[in-house]
C-alpha cells in the first residue's frame, strides 16, 4: 500500500510524504509524478524547500517554504490530482490523506 500525506493551510499545499510499497507498475507511476514534480520545483522554479529522501525505505518527504508562489502551487495541485486519479483506479494500492492546518 502506497501511503501519501499531504499538508495544506489555507488551501495550499506545502508538505507531503510518500511512503511507496506496493504493486511496482502502481508504484512507479507515483514515483515518476512525485520526483518529477520535486525535481522541477527545485530545479527550475529555485523554490526554498527541504528535501528527505529514503531509497531504501521508499520514502520521500518533501516541503516547501513560501508554497503560495503561484507555479509552486499550481504544480503540487497537479501533482495531488494525479495521485488522485491514480488512486481511482488503483483504490486497493494507494492511500491519500490530506490534513488542513
Amino acid at each position: 500500500m502506497i501511503k501519501v500525506s499531504i499538508n495544506r493551510r489555507n488551501g495550499f499545499i506545502y508538505r507531503f510524504k510518500v511512503i511507496s510499497h506496493g504493486d511496482p507498475i502502481v508504484c512507479a507511476g507515483v514515483s515518476a509524478l512525485v520526483i518529477s514534480t520535486v525535481n522541477f520545483i527545485k530545479s527550475e522554479l529555485k523554490a526554498k524547500s527541504q528535501l528527505k529522501y529514503e531509497h531504501e525505505g521508499g520514502m520521500i518527504e518533501f516541503a516547501v517554504i513560501d508554497s503560495r508562489n503561484d507555479a509552486t502551487a499550481l504544480l503540487l495541485k497537479h501533482m495531488l490530482f494525479g495521485l488522485e486519479q491514480i488512486q481511482q483506479t488503483h483504490p486497493n494500492d494507494i492511500r491519500i490523506k490530506i490534513n488542513e492546518d
